[in-house]
């Protein structure tokens, strides 16, 4: 544990040392915009920078346990600006690397021509016009103001109420009685630092309004601590559908486990069971509507590092269980498993549509080519956003309620909706 605390003091030193050169960086672009008012501004914005992004120092001083305390001393809107002006100096500072390299290599490419040149004398440089400099300085800082409007709205937009998705799985005829049956799905609740008591009212109200058959989980219903099962076990208590309310193990649930003195899952697996919901760990349930039945698997997280045997089972080994009492019946087969990877596995079993969660959508989307959403997570994952087809097996992934960052563009909050027809 002494490690772990070392490990995020210096997480927190190096982000602070991002943050001071970033805002470095700024300042001197203030300095030459403004020539009369850049010194204000730099106060300014340096004072404003140190009080929001003060967190950051928090987990340079004191480690995870010094920014837990500085969050859960905070309002929720603190906590959600202070990740949001966060992302933005990641943003404006990866920016900055992007564009300053292609100038450095222009510049280092000039020196060397002169040295290989004939004439080696550099060439007497132009005056430069200080007027013209203002001017390109003043449109420079266009980028770091877009940036931080963008990240404003993107927080703004991470606190709306979810918006609908809607999938539709084909059934046989003969299991008529399950035509029109739907499902309700939610993810990634995360419970934790930017999710109130308010808007998991506004989430258990949407999911019964949708009057569904189902209601399933798909994991990460908590952040990282076992005290927010307070408020995950009241919304599950909240939920009922007259066929089940069904949830699945994400990371996080396990994660939580782990921030326990003796890492007992039974610590978060007891009370999300006490509350009726039907956790299924490898575990599958034959769901009857009138004489036609579905069957319903969940899947555990594959392979969690640092608990005991509970959390060794791989995809592979998971699918295997599951599928074991499944009858090869003709009825449709869903699968519940909070990782979408799991799919690469899952369209190779007899299954009909799996759910997952996990990915958040990727918060920051530019829009979608054919099955490709194009955000940050699509070099690492390529399913992780909406509906996937792969070998006649039917994936869609929920791009989540809430999430470890609040910042959301072009990728709202969400909650599915399955509908089966015949």
């Amino acid at each position: 544990m002494q490690a772990a605390q070392y490990a995020f003091m210096f997480l927190g030193f190096t982000i602070s040392l991002f943050n001071a050169r970033v805002f470095w960086a700024l300042r001197r672009r203030l300095l030459v915009a403004f020539p009369r008012r850049g010194r204000a501004l730099v106060w300014l914005c340096g004072t404003l920078c140190f009080v929001m992004l003060s967190p950051t120092l928090a987990l340079a001083v004191g480690g995870l346990s010094a920014l837990r305390a500085f969050r859960d001393l905070s309002p929720l809107w603190f906590a959600i600006s202070y990740m949001a002006l966060q992302f933005g100096f990641w943003i404006y500072g990866a920016s900055l690397a992007l564009l300053s390299a292609p100038l450095e290599l222009a510049m280092r490419w000039r020196q060397l021509t002169r040295m290989l040149s004939r004439d080696p004398q550099p060439q007497e440089d132009k005056p430069e016009n200080p007027e013209r400099r203002r001017a390109l300085t003043r449109a420079s800082l266009t980028l770091p103001a877009a940036i931080l409007a963008t990240t404003a709205a993107g927080a703004v937009a991470s606190q709306d109420a979810p918006r609908l998705g809607h999938v539709v799985l084909r059934v046989r005829r003969e299991f008529s009685e399950l035509n029109g049956l739907k499902i309700a799905q939610f993810s990634d609740v995360h419970i934790g630092s930017y999710m109130s008591n308010e808007r998991l009212e506004i989430l258990r109200q949407r999911l019964l309004s949708l009057k569904p058959d189902i209601i399933v989980c798909t994991g990460d219903l908590i952040d990282n601590e076992l005290d927010q099962l307070t408020q995950a076990t009241a919304l599950l208590r909240g939920l009922a559908a007259p066929l089940g309310v069904y949830m699945c193990m994400g990371n996080h649930e396990y994660i939580s486990a782990l921030t326990s003195p003796d890492t007992d899952i039974s610590r978060v697996i007891t009370p999300l069971r006490e509350t009726g919901t039907d956790l299924l760990i490898n575990e599958t349930r034959k769901i009857r509507v009138g004489s036609s039945h579905l069957w319903l698997m969940g899947l555990d997280y594959p392979e969690m590092r640092g608990l005991p045997a509970l959390l060794q089972s791989t995809t592979a080994g998971s699918f295997d269980t599951c599928l074991k009492a499944v009858k090869d019946d003709g009825a449709p087969r869903i699968v519940l498993a909070h990782n979408p990877a799991q799919f690469r596995e899952g369209q190779k079993r007899p299954i009909d549509l799996m759910l997952s969660g996990h990915t958040h959508g990727g918060q920051v989307s530019l829009g979608r080519v054919g099955q490709y959403e194009l955000t940050p997570v699509l070099p690492f994952e390529v399913y992780h956003r909406g509906e996937y087809l792969r070998e006649g097996r039917k994936l869609y992934v929920n791009a989540g309620y809430g999430g470890w960052l609040p910042v959301r563009i072009n990728c709202p909050p969400e909650i599915t909706l399955v509908t089966l027809q015949t």
